[in-house]
């Protein structure tokens, strides 16, 4: 023990740093094996962080597809793996999804500050999606997107005063493959007095894709010949009649959805030599224009056609769609949809256009009231007045929205076609056997919301009829819905 009072401080001194150092290290300690703990519970309690990490990013990715820009911040900012994640996929930021609001100073101010960060993460050479939707000019943000048009393969574009539309469609897209473009408050039509001379839309050499919403095709100068795929809606002040010039310069196109309610003035034939998937949408009210616009059609590689049926008129409109068929010189088409959304279905003009579409590889008929099956199936099983025998289609899927489900009538359906394919034998007309073959029953199905007591008062005949369509191997039937419906208290 020091006897001096010198020497004697100096040993307290020691021995205080001496506890303190083992503080320190218990602390150390204690910390580190808190982190370890904190971890472990983590875990238990959040499974998803037990993921692999390349699973994890793979649901990233999935989550990028949708999500706008401040969501991805914030899953990048959960937890220190998501971050970690995040950050070291760069394809997680190359699709900007901007919505902003004019007047919406917040939303504004977050965008200058996360646009700058996306855009390092996503690297200077990865291609971008840019969806775009903002009212105002936000100068700023125009400034920092500019620069990497030229990397941009997809643009879907929602915006405000035309002034804004024509200065982003100023910049140059070397590598734009698909447009979207819609006015986020009044339609796009009659800039001809302010549609910049300089266009450069018109020199896309990838673009192939183009979807418009109440935007008039004719105000943008797109390389038309070369886009193979088409979606055009109008609903603001314009008619589907201003469609028709444009639709004639796509000589390339592939796939057409279009929504119709009037034709042009002058008639006009377009030909669409490489087309063979095309949509049809009208209403009942403008069943006149839209078979205007139908009738200067022609599609001779159609292969896919999807329509509606409305209660109002739906035998002009599908005669008009049966007449496009033949005067294409359609043989037979791959699919066939039909979408009656509730309404009557006009069985004879249902006929006229199975007829012309036939033999067919899938017929859906989509929303249809069940009371409306009977007739139809009735049809479709015999070939109505057309024909002796069942219409030709490998695939019958239904799906309907109210009623008491006809299993009679399916099973008669199928009894027959499978009746039909037995019958042809050896003498049979050689493309008679070929198309019963090629063309032969192979599915079924329909769909009984569960949600409805659709089998309420079914008999006993019913539910053999029932047993015997879900027992059937060949062709495939699908029911869902129904065997659970069975189970009902008082079913």
């Amino acid at each position: 023990m020091p006897d001096s009072p010198a020497a004697l401080l100096r040993f307290k001194l020691a021995t205080i740093d001496s506890e303190m150092a083992s503080l320190h290290r218990q602390l150390t300690e204690l910390a580190r094996n808190r982190e370890t703990v904190a971890l472990e519970l983590s875990r238990l309690a959040y499974p998803v962080l037990q993921l692999p990490n390349e699973i994890t990013a793979e649901i990233f990715l999935k989550y990028a597809e949708d999500a706008n820009l401040p969501r991805l911040f914030v899953l990048a900012a959960v937890c220190r793996s998501w971050r970690t994640i995040s950050l070291s996929l760069q394809s997680f930021w190359t699709r900007l999804a901007l919505d902003i609001t004019a007047g919406d100073q917040q939303q504004s101010n977050l965008a200058k500050i996360q646009l700058p960060l996306a855009l390092a993460r996503a690297g200077a050479h990865s291609l971008l999606e840019i969806d775009l939707s903002v009212d105002n000019a936000l100068e700023e943000l125009l400034t920092l997107i500019a620069p990497t048009a030229a990397r941009w393969p997809a643009l879907n574009l929602s915006v405000g005063p035309p002034k804004l539309v024509h200065t982003i469609l100023s910049w140059h897209f070397p590598k734009l493959q698909r447009l979207e473009l819609m006015p986020s408050s009044k339609p796009i039509y009659s800039w001809s007095t302010t549609t910049p001379t300089h266009q450069p839309l018109a020199n896309c050499p990838l673009l192939r894709s183009v979807i418009l919403f109440d935007v008039d095709p004719n105000v943008l100068r797109l390389p038309w010949c070369q886009i193979t795929h088409v979606e055009l809606n109008a609903s603001l002040g314009m008619t589907s009649c201003e469609y028709i010039t444009v639709l004639a310069q796509t000589i390339n196109l592939e796939v057409l959805d279009v929504y119709i309610d009037e034709g042009p003035e002058d008639f006009m034939e377009v030909k669409l030599p490489q087309l063979h998937t095309l949509t049809l949408r009208w209403f009942s009210a403008t069943v006149n224009g839209a078979v205007d616009f139908i009738n200067t059609l022609t599609a001779p590689a159609l292969r896919n056609l999807t329509t509606n049926i409305t209660s109002a008129g739906s035998h002009i409109g599908i005669n008009a769609i049966a007449d496009l068929l033949e005067r294409s010189e359609v043989v037979s088409l791959d699919a066939l949809t039909l979408h009656s959304h509730g309404h009557e279905l006009g069985i004879t003009a249902v006929e006229h256009i199975v007829a012309a579409a036939a033999p067919l590889g899938v017929l859906r008929l989509t929303e249809v009231d069940w009371d409306a099956l009977d007739p139809l199936l009735a049809m479709l099983g015999s070939g109505g007045i057309y024909h002796d025998s069942p219409f030709l289609v490998r695939e019958l899927h239904i799906q309907p929205v109210s009623g008491a489900v006809p299993y009679n009538s399916l099973k008669f359906y199928i009894d027959k076609r499978t009746a039909a394919a037995r019958s042809a034998d050896s003498e049979s007309d050689v493309q008679v056997i070929q198309a019963l073959q090629s063309y032969g029953l192979r599915k079924v199905s329909f769909i009984v919301p569960e949600r409805l007591p659709m089998d309420f008062g079914s008999t006993d005949q019913d539910r053999e009829h029932f047993d015997h369509l879900a027992a059937l191997t060949s062709p495939e039937v699908i029911v869902r819905g129904s065997k659970v419906i069975w189970e009902m208290p008082g079913a």
